[in-house]
């Protein structure tokens, strides 16, 4: 599992895509020739493209233009097209070694990277010193307004008002322009004097307040995308959690998640919003609601804000409630657990368990734990003058249960209180427990003195070795139980065996021990909920309100990630 960053990047060399040492390049033709690692090492211009199975130069790619030095001939492998031709490999690549238009875009290549890095300007700024202080000047007045954007972007305010286009001046105007320009004046006037000459002399194309405005949003969340990509790729394990709902203009929108391992913890970090175009998935959907809707009478409001008034006031639904409550106590530390980012998936599978258990138990004495509730909704339907009696039944019924049942306390114990309890179980055993199989595969890592079953502790080796061998540096399951058993003896030597998936991966050296801390890590994102995502929603909501809910998706990105990541710097000090 990797996030390839692009072929070429133009402002850093270091951004090129290498294979890794655990990199295995696909083979092609009759002979099954492949691409050779250490081709990398000797012509370091070299660069391999996953996506294409090909070579290029990195440099004549960049630099080269689009025709070459003997008739201006059109490039093709190499430069515009992938080299695949592996059998020749050697004798193509010593021969563009040795063109000239190589040697020149590795000259370009050097001195754009001069420039890029500030140790030299560019040409037409060192030949006029003018356009180097007007430079400077403009990126001074450039400070002030990126700062009250990022500002607004962390506070979650609006940056447009009603009016908030055409001339920009220091004056109150009549009608509310937003919350940008209304604290560019504030600043202004409060003392900011490089601000304020620049708001009182700028030329009509030349405000940095609009359009730029949301090029600069856009700007800092590439900037905060970037850095989580960063952590991501060091990581070189991760999971995509996904998640959709719908903007305040009726917009379907993914929120895209990434959960990694990085600098000793667990991390689910929001990534950005992708507006979904094809919602036929949501056809059927649609048409079944629309079926049931269309055959409900036509009521106004009051008639249905009456209907619900009766419906509270009756002793089946407060009965409800109590069920749903008692419920719902026994499963919250499992939600409040499921709602952290950090947890892992050992950790969830046993609080469900118990949650299961205690459950079960409740469902094994339900006389004496349904008595409790009814005792409670009693209560309280007195205190509220609510009445209580046992629904009307009739010979037939299909409409509702018509369970023989002598008592009021009987009939909601068999129609409701069983039945919710059953599904409730069954909904955390499907939701959940059914990641049980994959985990107990995974429990052959942890430190445990004995074995209980070397047979099934090799299996479960051979079948985690089989399933991941792509992302593994080794493919034999030999080394990695060899692996795995000098780890666990490493591990003896502590004061405390680690006890979470976070300690285990904190007390692993990859160098030493690659298979078995790959394996740890890739259980430790394995996801179980989308709680992250569901947590991106609320910025959503704030972010497209009713006031401004058009809203391009890069600018729509860009304030959602300056919100949701504070603390990562887009500015430099």
């Amino acid at each position: 599992m990797r996030i390839s960053s692009p072929l070429f990047s133009a402002d850093k060399e270091n951004d090129i895509w290498v294979p890794d040492d655990s990199y295995v390049f696909p083979s092609s033709g009759k002979r099954n020739l492949k691409f050779q690692r250490c081709w990398l090492k000797r012509w370091n211009w070299l660069a391999y493209s996953e996506k294409d199975d090909g070579a290029y130069c990195k440099y004549c790619v960049l630099f080269a233009g689009e025709g070459g030095d003997v008739g201006k001939q059109t490039f093709g492998n190499l430069v515009k097209k992938p080299f695949k031709n592996w059998k020749d490999a050697i004798e193509v690549f010593n021969n563009h070694r040795n063109c000239e238009y190589h040697k020149t875009s590795i000259l370009k290549e050097t001195c754009a990277k001069q420039i890029l890095e500030k140790k030299v300007e560019p040409i037409d700024i060192q030949i006029d010193s003018g356009i180097k202080r007007k430079i400077i000047e403009n990126r001074k007045n450039l400070i002030p307004i990126i700062e009250t954007i990022i500002f607004c972007g962390r506070q979650n305010l609006s940056l447009r008002g009603h009016r908030d286009s055409g001339f920009f001046n220091l004056t109150e105007p009549n009608e509310n322009d937003g919350n940008f320009r209304s604290l560019l004046r504030f600043r202004a006037k409060s003392g900011d004097v490089a601000l304020k000459t620049h708001l009182e002399t700028f030329s009509k194309n030349a405000s940095y307040i609009s359009p730029i405005a949301s090029e600069i949003i856009s700007t800092c969340g590439d900037i905060i995308l970037k850095k989580i990509v960063n952590k991501i790729n060091e990581a070189k394990c991760f999971s995509i959690l996904l998640d959709e709902t719908s903007d305040i203009s009726g917009i379907e929108q993914f929120s895209l998640c990434a959960r990694y391992f990085n600098n000793g913890q667990i991390n689910e970090d929001f990534l950005l919003f992708v507006p979904v175009t094809d919602v036929t998935e949501l056809q059927d959907a649609v048409i079944d609601a629309l079926e049931k809707i269309s055959s409900w009478p036509d009521k106004n409001t009051s008639s249905s804000a009456n209907q619900l008034h009766f419906v509270i006031n009756n002793f089946e639904f407060q009965i409800t409630i109590q069920i749903i409550s008692t419920v719902f106590a026994v499963s919250l530390p499992l939600s409040k657990l499921l709602q952290t980012p950090g947890f892992d998936l050992s950790h969830v599978i046993n609080m469900a368990d118990n949650s299961i258990n205690v459950l079960k138990e409740m469902r094994k004495n339900v006389e004496k734990d349904f008595k409790l509730i009814f005792e409670r909704a009693e209560i309280f339907c007195k205190n509220s003058n609510i009445n209580i009696s046992l629904p009307r039944r009739v010979g037939k019924q299909v409409h509702r249960d018509n369970t023989p049942v002598t008592t009021l306390e009987e009939y909601y114990k068999v129609t409701i209180f069983i039945p919710y309890l059953d599904t409730f179980i069954t909904m955390i055993s499907d939701r959940l427990l059914k990641h049980k199989s994959l985990l107990k595969s995974f429990n052959c890592l942890f430190p445990i003195k004995e074995k209980d079953n070397s047979d099934t502790f090799e299996n479960d080796i051979t079948g985690l070795v089989k399933k991941y061998s792509q992302l593994l540096p080794s493919f034999s399951p030999l080394l990695v139980i060899a692996e795995l058993k000098l780890w666990w003896t490493s591990l003896q030597n502590l004061s405390k065996i680690p006890s979470n998936l976070s300690e285990l991966l904190n007390n692993c050296n990859e160098n030493d021990y690659p298979n078995v801390y790959k394996l740890l890590k890739i259980v430790a994102t394995l996801p179980i909920t989308t709680a992250t995502a569901e947590r991106s929603f609320s910025t959503i909501r704030r972010l497209k309100t009713y006031l401004r809910n058009t809203m391009a998706e890069n600018r729509l990105n860009g304030l959602a990630q300056l919100n949701i990541h504070r603390t990562i710097e887009v500015i430099q000090k």
